[in-house]
């Protein structure tokens, strides 16, 4: 869809052929994407002229519409924090630039791809052939407690994962669990799955109402999301 002299792409179909197609409805229904649109619009307007850094910074950035905080890896957010990198292009200059670990959070590292075609077949002692004066410098959240944080509750999310599963029996400790919540406490996520623990691990219904109750108070990712969460707490209120 072209606006404003502008093309915006997030992970839905928009070309007359496709945009009806019954498949690309229903993911359009999930509102995941489309929110990803309108925030990727929204930061655009917000920048007079989008440089490269302006462009690093759209494509690093995690918050939601508005610039609220939906929670660290939610999949409404530009940066879900997942993916292995990204790539920005400047093609007048003819340069890309690939994202390094973690997430697209790392530097920016430039090639020039004039100068990397010619050079490349012959680059047997494998030289430095990006350009490290036009590179973007790491991203400062990377640096913050939140980051650290974010990843410590991400391993503790893995390991709450594989209870459920059945495949450890390495419960948290309260201080883990507490630590859990608090580490990132706008996601919802968060407390749909502190609401799975606390009903399939611990037992414990009420505790487990009360973690349900509060996920669907943040921005949560898709309405198939919503639904599993309404219907946990629809089981549970049957059960009262």
């Amino acid at each position: 869809e072209k606006t404003k002299g502008r093309l915006i792409l997030t992970n839905h179909f928009q070309c007359n052929n496709l945009y009806k197609d019954e498949i690309n409805q229903n993911y359009i229904e999930q509102g995941t994407s489309t929110y990803r649109y309108k925030r990727v619009a929204e930061l655009m307007d917000s920048i007079p002229y989008i440089d490269i850094e302006q462009m690093a910074y759209i494509a690093r950035n995690t918050k939601g519409s508005g610039g609220r905080s939906i929670g660290y890896g939610n999949e409404k957010a530009i940066n879900q924090l997942l993916a292995h990198h990204s790539v920005l292009f400047s093609p007048y200059e003819h340069k890309m630039w690939m994202s390094a670990p973690p997430y697209q959070l790392g530097k920016y590292i430039c090639f020039q791809l004039d100068s990397l075609f010619k050079k490349a077949p012959n680059n047997k002692n494998y030289k430095q052939l990006f350009d490290e004066s036009s590179s973007i410098a790491q991203d400062e959240f990377t640096t913050t407690l939140a980051f650290q944080n974010f990843r410590k509750q991400k391993a503790l999310s893995f390991r709450i994962d594989e209870l459920l599963k059945g495949k450890r029996r390495d419960l948290l400790s309260s201080e883990e669990f507490k630590f859990f919540i608090e580490a990132n406490p706008n996601y919802f996520y968060t407390y749909k799955q502190a609401g799975d623990y606390q009903l399939k691990i611990m037992g414990n219904k009420e505790l487990a109402k009360k973690y349900y109750t509060i996920a669907l108070t943040k921005e949560v990712s898709s309405l198939a999301e919503q639904k599993s969460i309404e219907e946990r707490l629809l089981k549970l209120a049957q059960h009262d």
